[in-house]
């Protein structure tokens, strides 16, 4: 919330998650309709279980803004809450304009003696500059954030002020997608194993 300006809060609702977001592909209809993370998204998105929706136009909010660390833990949980939706209302992923953000905010921020700044979002991303300056490399002091709570007031309004580069938007292309998430999330250890054995990491970091 420290992050939003007060005209901005008009506009964005803010939902803090705790703990992990149920792996809905491996629940009971039970256990989804006790789930309290469950139950108030419905609440404040007003979305209706089994629905088929076509657009926006009967939920309180437009989009959902995923926003997690940038580390291992982060990625998880942005992937438990894209299975989440897949699962429970597939029709909102489906829709022209992408239902679900990605947020992404800085894992390195590194600040040259002149104050120039840079950010990157990834391990990876870093190490390449780094590489390739390897000369100059010890004139910029480097700060890794441990989360979002690693950044300052100033930092996350900038981020909203600046909300076009730091967002990624997930685009349906195909059943490929949903089959995906299945594999991920699903309950066959095999297909999951085979998954994981032909992944490639450069490809799935690049972001577009």
């Amino acid at each position: 919330m420290s992050g939003l300006t007060s005209d901005k809060r008009d506009f964005y609702g803010v939902y803090p998650i705790t703990g992990k977001v149920l792996n809905v592909r491996k629940a009971s209809p039970a256990q989804i309709n006790r789930n309290k993370f469950i139950q108030d998204l419905k609440k404040i998105l007003k979305l209706e279980l089994q629905k088929e929706y076509t657009d926006t136009s009967s939920l309180r909010y437009g989009r959902v803004i995923l926003m997690t660390d940038q580390d291992d833990d982060g990625t998880h949980m942005s992937g438990l809450l894209i299975n989440l939706f897949s699962f429970l209302w597939p029709s909102l992923l489906k829709l022209p304009s992408s239902f679900l953000i990605d947020f992404v905010t800085p894992l390195i921020k590194v600040t040259h003696e002149t104050k120039e700044a840079k950010t990157f979002s990834s391990l990876r991303e870093f190490k390449e500059w780094k590489e390739k300056d390897k000369a100059h490399a010890t004139e910029w002091s480097v700060k890794f954030y441990k989360g979002l709570g690693s950044s300052t007031v100033e930092e996350g309004m900038l981020y909203f002020n600046q909300i076009d580069i730091h967002v990624r938007e997930f685009v349906w292309e195909g059943d490929a997608d949903g089959e995906a998430i299945n594999i991920a999330f699903g309950g066959d250890p095999e297909k999951r194993k085979e998954w994981i054995r032909k992944y490639n990491q450069v490809d799935s970091l690049v972001r577009k």
